[in-house]
């Protein structure tokens, strides 16, 4: 369609890389593949929408505001990124994808976190992206008490019995 082409030339530009692939993610709609260092930088372009055309910069600041005000509408009632963000006072807004992608914009510091689990399980990637929100929330001046819950989750087996648990073991990540 020609929004999505659009919106894939845009994500080009963003992350100043070409998309070698379009997939189709769990929704069944169109997804580029992308290298988590592009999608890291599209996502900072929309963080720090000063970089950005004056028609550009206006609808990165409306999105922004639209998802923070009414996050439910990305992820539903019970969704971690969508309690992460409720939670968040208006200073971030994080989003789960498919296979273990998260992206967290955080426009007060003009920057962006993405993480990738490698195996895709999404278990693992909501306690990391708490676990980073928690460690560095005093440097990224967020407020990230919605997060707290998710550092830490159990897992269940198919008859609801906890099996184990998904854990930040409270270090700061090395990168």
């Amino acid at each position: 369609h020609p929004a999505q082409q659009a919106l894939f030339r845009h994500l080009e530009s963003l992350s100043d890389k070409p998309l070698e692939k379009i997939a189709l993610d769990g929704c069944s709609l169109p997804a580029p593949a992308m290298t988590l260092i592009s999608f890291a930088r599209a996502m900072a372009q929309l963080a720090d929408p000063q970089k950005l055309s004056q028609s550009e910069k206006k609808a990165a600041s409306q999105i922004f505001e639209s998802v923070t005000k009414f996050p439910f509408l990305a992820g539903g009632t019970s969704a971690p990124n969508s309690l992460m963000t409720e939670k968040s006072a208006g200073t971030f807004f994080v989003k789960n994808g498919s296979e273990g992608v998260y992206a967290c914009i955080i426009p007060n510091m003009r920057c962006s976190i993405v993480l990738k689990i490698a195996d895709g399980a999404m278990r693992a990637a909501d306690t990391a992206m708490a676990g980073i929100l928690n460690v560095y929330a005093k440097e990224l001046k967020i407020e990230a008490s919605g997060a707290k819950p998710f550092a830490k989750l159990p897992i269940k087996n198919a008859a609801g019995n906890n099996i184990g648990q998904t854990y930040w073991d409270g270090q700061t990540p090395k990168f």
